[in-house]
């Protein structure tokens, strides 16, 4: 027998792709392509779709596979949630690089590696998001780049370690680099990526509550 998404689960999965493509499901890819769309609107608006379907996804998986009395805490759905959203956006860049370069297949990729990469979003990101709420938007994507890029450097080097390769050498295309494990000339694009960040950090704020609170 199919299982039915309780109905909040359905709401979050609806607000979820509006967020993604606008409103309207006919629409939606126009909506995100419109040219009065500024990029880093559009950005946000796929940042907020893949963060609620990640908690969508994790939250449902969580309902299935534990009970009630042993619930794990938030910061594991926010993890998961993470984990999904690194991967669809690294997905969508890779493949929007592939095209620019004129491959008309869009080849796209990513790595397993990636997934626990990405929740580390959760226990370190939101907790400096928190801490620097009142500082001025520069300084705040300074902040994020530095530590973006550090945990780079850091997750590059184990992986390197322990595998003996960096799935994300740098040292073959990129003119600036830390030993392959992190392009310097991508720090501003992690400091938007920061700014962005916060926007999926506010929404987890009121929806991960929210979809645990109407599962009790």
């Amino acid at each position: 027998m199919r299982k039915r998404f309780p109905r909040t689960h359905r709401r979050l999965a609806r607000k979820a792709l509006s967020l993604l493509f606008g409103r309207g499901a006919g629409h939606g890819a126009g909506n995100l392509l419109a040219p009065s769309v500024g990029k880093a609107a559009a950005l946000t608006r796929v940042l907020h779709g893949l963060a609620g379907a990640g908690t969508l996804v994790a939250l449902s998986v969580g309902e299935a596979g534990t009970s009630d009395s042993s619930r794990r805490s938030d910061v594991v759905w926010r993890a998961v949630g993470y984990g999904i959203a690194g991967w669809c956006m690294e997905v969508l860049w890779t493949g929007a690089r592939s095209g620019l370069r004129g491959d008309r297949k869009l080849e796209a990729k990513t790595y397993l590696w990636m997934f626990p990469i990405y929740a580390l979003a959760a226990p370190l990101f939101e907790p400096v998001h928190d801490a620097v709420r009142r500082f001025p938007a520069p300084l705040r994507a300074a902040i994020y780049a530095a530590g973006i890029m550090t945990v780079e450097y850091a997750t590059g080097w184990t992986l390197d370690k322990a595998t003996g390769h960096c799935p994300w050498d740098y040292s073959e295309e990129a003119r600036f680099h830390l030993n392959g494990y992190v392009r310097l000339d991508y720090a501003p694009a992690w400091a938007v990526a920061g700014l962005l960040l916060e926007r999926v950090h506010d929404f987890f704020d009121s929806a991960v509550p929210a979809v645990r609170e109407a599962r009790v």
